[in-house]
């Protein structure tokens, strides 16, 4: 695990030129290594000949505030974790149980479920950097502090508990403040002696804001030492260690976003029992792999008299033939905007596999219009503020608000589109490779020469378009005629 390192460790990395990498994970190499190069690059950069003695007092001078700085806002932290306890969590156990606030118990462990930890932890952070920035015991030539920073990783990865909660300990007291009597008690406890004038929605946001807050103090502090300082090395590794710290609860915390945000989607289509007989997929939305994209609201435009094979004229909400929708955007607009159209008001939602055109209905019914897997997508494209989405079983034209919106949704859904497309070629790639495997083991066959590999290709690719088909359902589902 990189981020769980120690102090000493650290030290041995530093004086052999590895462990300080630049902040941005692009900079890292893949599966999270951190490049050599680059690390020895950075080395190079931050440590240049010995700095004179003018600008190494200088340098003490500002090293002392930083340190001084670090200390008190840790000092302020503490006190104000125990604050919440003090002032909110006990109180608000005690209104609960007299109905004073509708509140139940687990909303109450969302709210302060981690603080008793975080506080822990961090009396623990304090302890450690009073021994060692405290005036009797401070030295500006030889006193470190990154491999305190070092030494307390695996602590701040808890955070990532409280991180993943707090989206949720907000709708809580969004809720609360919409209650008259709650809202009045919440209030005064927010107005209590002891709060220092804070309310407990500014005391909960302060542990998402603490390890940047920890990045900035140690990129502050590396800045005001010079490369000789036996802590130079240590806090470059911390500001490496707390970077990656930062970027891990960040995606926890889109992760955990990402999952709410579907599994609400798919509570909301599957009300209707209709979308889920005409769209099995609604029923599963949630899957590891799935991502959602962005939602917003558009229009469909369908052409009158233009036909799908097989098929009466569309006007029904069905997809057009793509032979129908000319390729030029200039063409594209005069087709649209002169021949005899229908506009059905839709509300899109894009994933990372697939995209929904749905249509809110009064009462909370949502009806699902247009279901478009990524195996079916074929091309997306745009003409001012129109966009057209091809797929096996025709196109799909939507007018959005205008141009800004509709170049963002095709970027966004062209650059979903080709990670899925090279995600897919990767997936196949492998499966032939397992294909030619176990027909190897089986002694093979006769085929001519290349011929095996075109027949083991077309198997892969079927079994990857059956699976895209369970998980996707049919691609474009049934048209709705009520439009």
């Amino acid at each position: 695990d990189s981020i769980h390192t120690n102090a000493k460790g650290s030290v041995n990395a530093c004086a052999l030129g590895e462990g300080i990498t630049p902040l941005r994970a692009m900079d890292r190499t893949e599966g999270g290594e951190r490049s050599e190069e680059v690390a020895k690059e950075r080395m190079s950069e931050a440590a240049p000949e010995e700095v004179g003695e003018e600008r190494k007092r200088e340098l003490i001078a500002k090293r002392a505030n930083v340190v001084q700085e670090l200390l008190q806002t840790e000092r302020d932290y503490v006190h104000y974790l125990e604050t919440v306890t003090l002032y909110f969590r006990i109180p608000m156990e005690v209104k609960a149980k007299q109905k004073d606030i509708v509140i139940s118990e687990e909303e109450i462990r969302t709210l302060f479920g981690q603080f008793d930890v975080i506080l822990a932890y961090n009396q623990q952070l304090l302890a450690q950097l009073k021994a060692r920035l405290d005036p009797p015991h401070w030295d500006p030539e030889s006193t470190t502090v990154g491999d305190v920073f070092l030494s307390m990783l695996p602590f701040f990865r808890m955070y990532s508990n409280y991180c993943i909660n707090y989206p949720r300990a907000r709708c809580i007291l969004r809720r609360l403040t919409k209650c008259a009597t709650s809202a009045a008690n919440l209030a005064a406890l927010d107005a209590q002696e002891g709060t220092g004038k804070l309310g407990l929605k500014d005391y909960l946001i302060m542990p998402v804001q603490r390890i940047p807050r920890y990045i900035m103090l140690v990129r502050d502090l590396k800045k005001k030492t010079w490369p000789t300082h036996p802590d130079f090395c240590l806090l470059a590794d911390a500001e490496v260690k707390l970077q990656e710290v930062a970027d891990s609860l960040e995606h926890a915390q889109e992760t955990s976003a990402n999952g709410e945000k579907l599994m609400d989607v798919q509570k909301e289509l599957t009300s209707n029992a209709r979308n889920v007989r005409q769209f099995p997929l609604v029923a599963s939305l949630i899957h590891p792999n799935r991502v959602f994209v962005r939602e917003d609201d558009a229009v469909q435009v369908i052409v009158k008299g233009a036909r799908v094979a097989g098929s009466a004229a569309s006007g029904s909400g069905r997809a057009m033939p793509c032979s129908a929708v000319p390729c030029s955007p200039r063409r594209l607009r005069a087709f649209l905007e002169g021949g005899s159209t229908t506009h059905s008001e839709r509300h899109v939602l894009v994933f990372s596999d697939l995209i929904l055109l749905v249509k809110r209905r009064g009462g909370g019914k949502t009806a699902v219009k247009h279901l478009m897997t990524f195996t079916t997508l074929r091309r997306v494209q745009r003409s001012a503020e129109y966009a057209v989405l091809e797929t096996s079983t025709g196109a799909h034209v939507l007018l959005f608000e205008d141009e800004r919106q509709s170049t963002a949704w095709v970027d966004a859904v062209a650059r979903h589109f080709e990670d899925f497309k090279a995600s897919q070629q990767k997936n196949e790639a492998r499966t032939v490779g397992a294909l030619t495997e176990a027909d190897g083991a089986r002694g093979g066959g006769r085929d001519v020469p290349g011929s095996r590999d075109k027949k083991l290709r077309r198997i892969a690719s079927a079994i990857l378009n059956d699976f895209a088909v369970v998980e996707g359902g049919a691609g474009d589902g049934p048209a709705d005629a009520s439009g």
